[in-house]
């Protein structure tokens, strides 16, 4: 039995075990590509402020207390997102990460998770966001694990993904071409109104596949890091020689008070050191009495750059920090990686290439399963 052969078994085989969840996946994670700026644009009202020339910003203590009323006693608001656009909200949180399925297979995506929209210059409330089943949330959840609990979902979604790079690189072999005349066919659409749409159909399933290789497959790498630990540590060992995850320290002071003005002053502070800033992300995180601040800043690279400061919520005194530039390759690639498989780094032409190479992903199950399905009732047919 040819090389060419086996890879035609194991590329039919595993294309026929795997279609279903790589088409959820891959279609899934088209739509994503744009979430956030598509949720912007869809929720407006939510969102923007009209920024006043001159108004000043009010404390974030007291756009918290208004943000808290609005959502009344049942939740507590232990977050905030403040943005370097000044037409942008406050966004303040109520969010519990860590929940049990409701029946051990299909889950809640956004469970327990509230936003509500403060313009931070009147103090009004834009609105609150319930982001249980808000829609990208939900799109990412079945993107990751199906929408099912994800002891059990993102090992499938990985174990899915591993056996599209096989059938990516299977594809390849069988796609090669054997001469140069029949190299002719397999870089370019050669379509005649007599064209048969069987010969259509297996176009569109080999040349596109031909050009998102290489995005395919770096799209299924840097998207098995949230399914597997172990490829995780892999890539760790690969840039630092070692696993070396992030690993902040805990607070020394067990607890007390809440510093009544520390997250206006700790806003404040941050500002004047990231003028330039994207976001501020500031959660309070009662169990370890820790103000966790993490700043997204601009770079000159393509790393995503996070810096993260600790700060005691009782004495607001600043206990650790791990800035971008002390980091090791590994942990500024590991705060990359969701940029690098969404295209962001490479800003909106990354997206876009990250979308094109999603929806063909997408459609290659399912011209290669009309393709097996025409073969197997030719042999029939031959048989009968």
């Amino acid at each position: 039995m040819t090389f060419k052969k086996v890879a035609r078994i194991i590329h039919l085989w595993l294309g026929l075990a795997s279609g279903l969840v790589v088409f959820i996946v891959s279609i899934t994670g088209c739509i994503f590509a744009f979430e956030e700026e598509l949720f912007h644009l869809f929720h407006r009202r939510l969102v923007y402020v009209g920024a006043p020339a001159s108004a000043p910003v009010l404390p974030a203590s007291l756009l918290k207390a208004r943000a808290q009323q609005a959502l009344g006693n049942a939740d507590t608001i232990n977050a905030v997102n403040v943005y370097g656009d000044p037409r942008m909200a406050y966004e303040f949180n109520v969010f519990q990460g860590s929940h049990q399925a409701d029946n051990g297979l299909f889950e809640h995506p956004g469970l327990n998770w509230k936003r509500v929209y403060v313009n931070q210059y009147t103090g009004e409330i834009n609105g609150v966001f319930d982001m249980e089943w808000e829609f990208f949330i939900t799109v990412r959840a079945i993107h990751q694990n199906l929408l099912l609990d994800p002891q059990i979902g993102s090992p499938i979604v990985g174990s899915a993904t591993i056996i599209f790079m096989v059938l990516l690189l299977s594809g390849l072999v069988l796609w090669w071409p054997q001469n140069r005349a029949a190299a002719r066919q397999r870089f370019r659409f050669k379509w005649k109104e007599t064209t048969r749409w069987k010969r259509r159909n297996y176009d569109l399933h080999n040349i596109p596949g031909f050009y998102v290789l290489i995005v395919g497959l770096f799209l299924g790498l840097t998207g098995i890091v949230w399914s597997f630990q172990w490829w995780e540590n892999t890539v760790y060992r690969m840039l630092d020689g070692q696993v070396v995850q992030f690993k902040l320290a805990r607070n020394p002071n067990p607890g007390g008070a809440h510093h009544a003005t520390l997250l206006d002053r700790q806003l404040e502070t941050l500002r004047s050191v990231y003028p330039d800033f994207k976001r501020i992300y500031l959660s309070e995180i009662s169990s370890t009495n820790t103000l966790l601040a993490a700043v997204n800043r601009p770079g000159k690279d393509l790393w995503t750059h996070y810096d993260y400061h600790q700060y005691d919520l009782t004495t607001g005194r600043e206990y650790d920090r791990l800035l971008h530039n002390s980091k090791t390759r590994g942990q500024k690639w590991r705060n990359s990686n969701y940029d690098l498989h969404t295209g962001k780094t490479l800003g909106l032409p990354g997206m876009i290439l990250a979308f094109a190479a999603s929806l063909v992903c997408a459609s290659l199950p399912v011209t290669g399963t009309i393709i097996w399905w025409g073969r197997k009732k030719n042999h029939q047919k031959k048989r009968t």
